[in-house]
């Protein structure tokens, strides 16, 4: 833009005052907008800029030529006539005096009121919407408004920048495709704390249970598709509270060997351990070194704490966890306090052997044979855990055979702590094995399922050709992670007990008036005032008395009700469930036979009602 001859020049702080000589309405509108909107000063050049913009104008390059100290000026230019078609006028090299005059075209030929409308209407509009130059603030920034804007940048850095960038961009994962894989064959050998989950087998109303995160394991693993097609067996199936050790499943997993690569360093995948590399030629030719799934390290990070996996095993297609198992052990841990030990273990030798044992199980109606054999049980101490007072030695019970009935080890502890706390004899374990004497089993409680351990599964001889099971191995990676998970939840629960035992020592060390016991306990313990005298913890003038002095007395002296085990009422027997469930059934299907028969009756009715509706419209017509 060129200066015109005998034009005054103007400066930059004057053009406000050109620009609202020319166009008053507008420019006081512009400011009002801006300025409620952002609360800044702007350049008065970059506010005509904009109006024009907003008024339809093409300005990209119309005031370039403005530098900080001169513009041209700005004056009113005589419209032309006749007036042109401005919807076809090319604005994008006008310079201002062109431009002005196009403006003062356009409020001649449509009026200054329809003009000063269109520009009240630009001016209520956003001002994103008015087009990319947006103003800058000329003013000094505060130190504490850069300090905010720095707070903004930075955040905007974090967002874009940052670890949580890649969830606002996700880029399209590739899905992993189970078939360009090899799969083998493996037993799976696991421990598990059962206290939380409602045990092992997976079931529709159950969520929680151990089965159900092993296989949501495996399959976020990226080592099986679904359990239908990984041909999947397992070996035990605790119940609810039961923890297991040695519990195992078979399956088919991915092996790292390519579908389409020769595999050169053995003769098969089942014979590389799990961890292990091994050679193969690509489909290519090209000869690489891979890597085996170590499966235990690789499934336990995708499993509770509670739930390790530590052994994984090659096994041949065909083996099943469940009917390929020889022998399962339980063990069941309890603390002595005055149970007589000796009594049990001669009562415990009874169930030795194959016996009928409905009367020492939840009777199953799907259930049909109830012999069993079991082919030890023993009662020993828990080496490492022997403690000063007897009554708080840890002890538990051994029990090893091939299968058991529903509930058929808690049962059989239940009635051995009977025997042990004197109110059975140990003949009482031949009554309840005889079907003929004792057809229907008596009422009585379980042991409880915290203590009960499926210790370990035992398949067959590996010597055995025929039944040849899997051989365990153990990588040490696995074992590493394992045994240190172990260790830190045994010090933890090891803490706690020594915890209990220090409330339980600051408990027993308290001293109470010894007459005041046996009064206030007379309802409780009857025989206790006896038992205080033979002990020398009560004298005529009474005295006070520890309280671990007591306690031990106290079971001693209750008041004895439970009734005999022959005495009690018993449930049905086998046979009458049986007849009992062939009854419910009959009477299920005679119901629905009947039912079957009434609906058909009512569609005859329907029927014969409707064809003589027919027959009466037909005769009236």
């Amino acid at each position: 833009m060129t200066k015109k001859a005998g034009r005054p020049k103007l400066e930059v702080k004057e053009i406000d005052r050109v620009a609202e000589k020319h166009f008053p309405l507008c420019m006081k509108q512009l400011h009002r907008k801006l300025r409620a909107n952002h609360h800044l000063k702007y350049d008065g050049r970059v506010q005509y800029r904009m109006f024009l913009k907003g008024a339809g104008f093409s300005v990209h390059e119309c005031t370039e030529s403005m530098n900080e100290t001169e513009v041209s000026a700005l004056a009113p230019v005589a419209s032309p006539s006749p007036p042109r078609d401005l919807g076809t006028v090319n604005t994008s090299n006008s310079t201002p005096e062109q431009l002005l005059a196009i403006l003062h075209e356009l409020r001649n030929a449509v009026g200054p009121k329809v003009v000063n409308i269109a520009i009240a209407k630009v001016m209520r509009l956003p001002v994103e919407k008015l087009g990319q130059e947006v103003p800058t603030d000329c003013r000094k920034k505060t130190k504490k408004e850069k300090q905010l804007l720095k707070k903004q940048k930075n955040a905007e850095k974090a967002v874009t920048s940052g670890p949580g960038a890649h969830q606002q961009k996700k880029k399209k994962k590739r899905e992993f495709n189970m078939s360009n894989y090899t799969m083998r064959a493996v037993a799976v050998k696991f421990l598990y704390l059962g206290e939380k989950y409602a045990g092992f087998a997976r079931q529709d109303h159950m969520p929680e249970t151990v089965e159900r995160y092993l296989l949501e394991a495996l399959v976020r693993s990226k080592l099986i598709e679904n359990v239908d097609d990984a041909g999947y067996s397992r070996c035990g199936r605790t119940d609810r509270g039961v923890s297991a050790f040695g519990q195992v499943v078979a399956l088919r997993v991915r092996s790292n060997l390519p579908a389409t690569a020769e595999l050169l360093s053995a003769a098969s995948i089942d014979d590389v351990r799990p961890g292990e590399k091994f050679q193969v030629r690509l489909a290519t030719g090209e000869e690489k070194t891979l890597t085996e799934v170590d499966y235990a390290s690789h499934i336990n990070r995708a499993l509770p704490a509670d739930i390790r996996v530590y052994s994984v095993a090659s096994c041949r297609p065909e083996f099943s966890a469940r009917f390929d198992c020889k022998a399962r052990m339980y063990r069941y841990f309890f603390v002595r306090r005055d149970l007589d030990i000796e009594k049990m273990r001669t009562a415990a030798q009874y169930l030795v052997g194959k016996h009928d044992f409905r009367n020492f199980c939840r009777i199953d109606p799907n259930c049909h044979v109830f012999e069993r054999n079991v082919r030890s049980f023993e009662i020993v101490e828990c080496p490492g855990q022997r403690a000063d007072d007897p009554s708080q030695q840890m002890y538990r019970c051994e029990v090893f055979g091939r299968a058991f009935l529903w509930h058929q080890v808690r049962c059989m502890v239940e009635v051995l702590f009977l025997i042990g706390s004197g109110r059975e004899e140990p003949s009482i374990i031949p009554k309840l094995l005889d079907i003929a004497q004792t057809p229907r089993k008596p009422q009585y409680d379980m042991a409880s399922d915290l203590p009960l351990v499926l210790h370990d599964c035992y398949f067959a001889d590996p010597n055995d050709v025929e039944g040849l099971g899997p051989r365990f191995e153990y990588t040490p990676l696995a074992l590493l992670q394992v045994h240190a998970q172990l260790t830190e939840m045994w010090e933890q629960r090891s803490v706690q007990a020594a915890m209990l035992r220090s409330h339980l020592d600051a408990l027993e060390a308290f001293q109470v008036d010894a007459n005041l016991v046996v009064k206030d306990l007379d309802h409780y313990a009857p025989k206790l005032e006896q038992l205080m005298r033979e002990r020398n913890l009560l004298t005529d003038e009474g005295g006070v008395v520890e309280w671990k002095n007591v306690s031990p007395l106290l079971p001693l002296s209750k008041k004895r009700k439970t009734l005999p085990l022959a005495k009690r009422d018993t449930g049905h027997s086998v046979d009458e469930r049986k007849r009992k469930a062939q009854e419910r059934k009959r009477r299920r299907e005679e119901e629905v036979e009947s039912a079957m028969q009434v609906t058909k009756e009512v569609k005859t009715e329907s029927r014969d009602h409707a064809s003589a509706h027919e027959l009466a419209t037909a005769a009236s017509s």
